[in-house]
């Protein structure tokens, strides 16, 4: 009788040929097997998820873009004395918002 180890199993195998038989079923159905298609669909749900954060990075970057486009804005406006605002109150805002184009908001 032979013993058969698989990992830390051990298993008595009856006939020694036995796991030889499995060995071979098992790559028979893996033959069959279509792992391209796998592959293709693994590989299309990865850009998929890609793609739906790359999408969703570039909203959040238009967002900050404008964000930051109405600072300076407000910024001529205090240079002419219209502002409510001093910049003061714009430039700690305005570091801010360029500190979120910098860093990716995966990491904020």
């Amino acid at each position: 009788m032979a013993t058969l180890v698989c990992g830390k199993a051990q298993h008595k195998v009856k006939y020694p040929g036995q796991t030889l038989d499995e060995v071979y079923t098992y790559l028979d159905r893996l033959e069959g097997y279509d792992l391209a298609n796998e592959i293709k669909d693994l590989i299309k749900g990865d850009i998929e998820q890609e793609m739906a954060a790359l999408r969703a990075a570039q909203t959040e970057l238009s967002k900050v873009n404008k964000l930051l486009e109405k600072f300076k804005e407000e910024v001529i406006k205090v240079l002419m004395g219209e502002s409510e605002f001093t910049s003061d109150v714009l430039n700690p805002l305005i570091l801010q918002t360029k500190e979120k184009l910098l860093v990716p908001s995966i990491y904020i």
